[in-house]
C-alpha cells in the first residue's frame, strides 16, 4: 500500500465536472493497493473503517444513525442512502454521496490498474451566493487543511480494512 496522495481528479470522474464551476472546491486523495478492488467492496470498507466508525458515533447524536449492514446495502446498490448522505451519482467505479445540507459531496472511485487498484476519495464544497458572487463558506476555508489531513486518514482506513471487509461481504 503506498501513501495517499493529493491528486488531481481523474478525468472521466463523477466529481469532474465541478471542479469546473465557478466557486466550487473539489479535492482527491489517491491511494493504491496491491489487490483487485471494486467500488462495492470499497464503499463497505469505507464506510466500515475503523476511523469511518468514529464518525458515524458523531453522526448518531446529530439523528443520523447508520450501521454496517446499511452500508452493505449502500455497498450492494441496494439503498441510495446513507447516515447523512444520499446517492447523487453512481457508475461502475465511482459514486458521489450528497450530504443532507446539500453543501458537501463525498465522493469514492475505485480505479483499477495493471497491478492493483487506485483507491480515491474526495469532496466537493459546494459554494454559497455571497453580495460578491459565489464562495465556499468560511468556515470550511478555515478547516480545509484539517479536511484534506482527515480525507487522508479515512481513505488509509478504508485500505486496511479492506481485507476484513471482503470477509464480512461474502
Amino acid at each position: 500500500m503506498s501513501q495517499p496522495d493529493n491528486t488531481g481528479l481523474p478525468h472521466a470522474s463523477l466529481i469532474a465536472h465541478y471542479a469546473t464551476l465557478a466557486g466550487y472546491h473539489t479535492d482527491a486523495t489517491s491511494l493504491d493497493v496491491d489487490k483487485d478492488v471494486d467500488l462495492a467492496h470499497l464503499i463497505y470498507a469505507f464506510y466500515t473503517s475503523p476511523l469511518f466508525k468514529a464518525e458515524r458515533a458523531i453522526l448518531r447524536l446529530a439523528g443520523h444513525s447508520s450501521s454496517d449492514d446499511e452500508a452493505a446495502a449502500l455497498a450492494a446498490g441496494n439503498s441510495q442512502n446513507f447516515a447523512a448522505w444520499s446517492q447523487e451519482s453512481r457508475s461502475e467505479r465511482d459514486v458521489v454521496m450528497a450530504d443532507v445540507s446539500g453543501r458537501t459531496k463525498s465522493w469514492l472511485c475505485a480505479e483499477r490498474m495493471q497491478a492493483g487498484t487506485r483507491l480515491w476519495f474526495g469532496s466537493v464544497i459546494v459554494p454559497e451566493q455571497t453580495a460578491t458572487g459565489e464562495q465556499i463558506p468560511f468556515l470550511f476555508r478555515v478547516l480545509m487543511r484539517p479536511h484534506l489531513f482527515y480525507s487522508r486518514q479515512l481513505l488509509r482506513s478504508a485500505a486496511r480494512n479492506l481485507n476484513q471487509s471482503r470477509a464480512r461481504m461474502a
